[in-house]
């Protein structure tokens, strides 16, 4: 009760914002942290479903159309895996689709929030790659002053209660609590200003 009572409160005083999400399969997720994140907030919302670095370049003039307050960008986790069609998994060129996307990001909206890869119980042959991919996004993060979401710590905090029976995405646990970090760097924006 206390906490219906909140979001209530929340929704009364919040001010609406335009949030892009442009993410892979994680964000489009019919019940992924994008919707949780939309819950009890005022939040005007598109999902941008890119399924590979490359394809957000291309697509960013839908995200443009949508003329978002701020853009949150999860993706990644393709290229980490190996589907996302990089040239021997280059972190070469996953670096520089990336600093494409956030410069086009950058460009698009003075308030840019990234999420590192997420943590998915990846055995030994994957972890490191995962790591390298979160630390390329954490500094182009630094780069082009957008905000990071953890991603990788909020997961693997939780362990495997967070991920999926497939072994590829966070559950529904998974996705509450990235959702609750998404939304916490969010909430500023919906504050009203004097």
């Amino acid at each position: 009760m206390r906490q219906l009572l909140f979001h209530l409160f929340l929704a009364l005083i919040l001010v609406p914002v335009r949030v892009a999400f442009v993410g892979d399969s994680i964000t489009g997720e019919p019940n992924g942290y994008v919707s949780y994140v939309e819950q009890g907030h005022n939040i005007l919302s598109a999902r941008f479903l890119p399924q590979h670095l490359a394809d957000a370049i291309v697509d960013w003039p839908y995200v443009d159309e949508f003329e978002p307050d701020t853009i949150v960008v999860e993706l990644g986790a393709h290229a980490v895996i190996g589907c996302d069609h990089l040239p021997g998994q280059d972190m070469a060129v996953f670096e520089q689709r990336y600093s494409q996307i956030l410069d086009r990001a950058t460009r698009s909206s003075d308030h840019v929030v990234v999420l590192t890869i997420p943590w998915l119980g990846w055995g030994e042959n994957v972890t490191p790659r995962a790591q390298q991919y979160s630390a390329v996004i954490e500094r182009l993060a630094a780069q082009y002053k957008a905000e990071v979401v953890d991603a990788w710590e909020i997961l693997h905090s939780c362990g495997a209660a967070c991920v999926s029976a497939d072994g590829v995405h966070p559950n529904g646990e998974g996705h509450r609590r990235v959702a609750e970090a998404v939304s916490e760097v969010l909430l500023p924006k919906q504050i009203p200003e004097d």
